[in-house]
């Protein structure tokens, strides 16, 4: 838990700054806004309905990547605002910052993110009422997102029609003014790996995701070779962590990381637990969702975590040997000095 706090204040510090950018960029600050002098990239700006705002980012290379590190603090700070019965880190006023500047990153990893917090939270508190009640709010989000929120818009879009195959990755290069990229190279390197698992169930090893690449790459036509800026730039971490395993491990990485996620899960548990065992768990399903890079943001941190959580829970699942706590005749963990 002390380390859980730790993380909890310093993705407070970046929402802050994060939400400092946003306005500062209103009022036409750029010093304060684009912090390329810090040597961070600058972001294009969006539009929120009628009105131009830049992206928030905070401290890291962009509003994706903003999102992915804030993961397991939104899901602390959405618990805290919706008062759903999980341990509650800081205050209202806290967990508000966190979520706003999490809101105003645009990114449409982090909405899903959000709606994986949401599930997670309720997902043992399940009646009628709430299900009718997330649906609502789930919709209601959702319309406000697509109608409000063009770079959402044209994500969902560009999704669904690779999906119904009304845009085909292979003639990418004609599609580029209507479809998103971010969403065409994420889905070319889900059937590099589908390819590359095909031929090789078991995986090519961990590394080797870009050999597959240059083997099946299917987006020839838009770019050749590798490059700066160009789609080989997610050659090695194939967009997200489920593109990587599938890629490189195979079968067993898909059913090893299946398995972690089953038996290390907490359903019931003391709320410390809970809180640090689910907020993790955010993370490494956004890392599946978005992120292929094995030690990227600091996932190992929240595997860890997540893995230590259900061991404090119950010391019987540990596979390594635990030399922290006993179990004594009650079947419960004692602390060893």
């Amino acid at each position: 838990m002390k380390m859980l706090k730790l993380y909890y204040y310093f993705a407070l510090v970046a929402a802050v700054i994060g939400l400092i950018q946003f306005f500062a960029f209103l009022v036409g600050l750029q010093p304060i806004y684009d912090l390329s002098w810090l040597g961070l990239r600058v972001m294009n700006p969006t539009t929120l309905g009628s009105i131009l705002v830049y992206p928030v980012h905070s401290i890291t290379d962009e509003p994706a990547g903003f999102a992915f590190v804030e993961a397991a603090a939104m899901h602390i700070a959405l618990g805290t605002l919706l008062n759903t019965g999980s341990l509650k880190l800081g205050t209202k006023i806290q967990a508000s910052i966190i979520l706003l500047a999490f809101l105003l990153s645009f990114s449409s990893t982090g909405y899903v993110i959000i709606f994986i917090s949401l599930l997670l939270h309720y997902v043992n508190k399940i009646n009628f009422k709430r299900i009718v009640l997330f649906f609502i709010l789930s919709s209601f989000s959702l319309f406000s997102l697509y109608e409000f929120v063009p770079k959402f818009k044209e994500r969902l879009d560009t999704s669904l029609g690779l999906i119904l195959g009304n845009i085909v990755v292979d003639t990418y290069a004609q599609d580029q003014e209507s479809a998103n990229g971010s969403a065409i190279i994420l889905f070319n390197h889900f059937l590099i790996a589908a390819e590359n698992f095909r031929n090789h169930p078991f995986g090519t090893g961990v590394g080797s995701h870009h050999l597959a690449f240059e083997r099946y790459n299917r987006l020839q036509t838009w770019f050749t070779g590798y490059g700066p800026g160009g789609i080989a730039l997610n050659a090695n971490d194939g967009c997200s962590l489920f593109n990587r395993l599938l890629s490189e491990l195979g079968i067993l990485g898909l059913g090893g990381i299946a398995l972690f996620l089953f038996r290390y899960y907490l359903k019931n548990g003391p709320p410390d637990l809970l809180l640090a065992n689910h907020a993790s768990l955010v993370v490494i399903l956004a890392a599946l969702l978005r992120s292929g890079h094995y030690f990227i943001y600091g996932l190992p941190f929240f595997f860890f975590l997540y893995y230590y959580s259900a061991i404090f829970n119950n010391p019987s699942k540990s596979v390594f040997p635990f030399p922290f706590y006993s179990v004594d005749s009650a079947s419960k963990p004692k602390v060893i000095d």
